[in-house]
């Protein structure tokens, strides 16, 4: 029970990395409010939190080229939080026992439901399910 409370707790940390506000670094200099997912689907990188930008940063901050790879390791990092939070929901979404629980709940409340019918009705509920089995 505390793994799954983990993993949920984790989905909820990692979320926020998928459509979170950054500014956005241009060539021309100027910033530009971007997703992370943005940044990541057009190959840029965080250049420090909350700011990403291109390879063309270098040319205004050359001193700070010898980051470059670090910032490539801090980027895939972030990709790979993204995707991994992504299967895991993808997992808990598709999972046998799940669906099999949601199944239960739905019978239970179309149960519930036509026992309401009936009662609103004042008839019997087999006389509902023959209604709902004859279409």
């Amino acid at each position: 029970d505390d793994d799954n409370n983990d993993d949920d707790n984790n989905d909820d940390e990692d979320e926020w990395w998928d459509y979170r506000d950054i500014t956005f670094l241009r060539p021309d200099l100027s910033e530009e409010g971007k997703s992370v997912q943005w940044c990541l689907d057009h190959d840029f990188f965080q250049v420090e939190e909350d700011y990403w930008s291109g390879d063309w940063y270098y040319e205004t901050h050359p001193e700070e080229k010898i980051l470059h790879q670090e910032r490539l390791n801090r980027t895939n990092e972030i990709k790979e939080l993204i995707e991994n939070r992504r299967r895991r929901l993808h997992e808990k979404r598709n999972c046998p026992i799940r669906k099999a629980h949601e199944e239960m709940q739905d019978a239970a409340l179309f149960n519930r439901l036509q026992d309401d019918l009936a009662r609103m009705r004042g008839v019997s509920r087999e006389a509902i399910d023959k209604e709902v089995r004859s279409g």
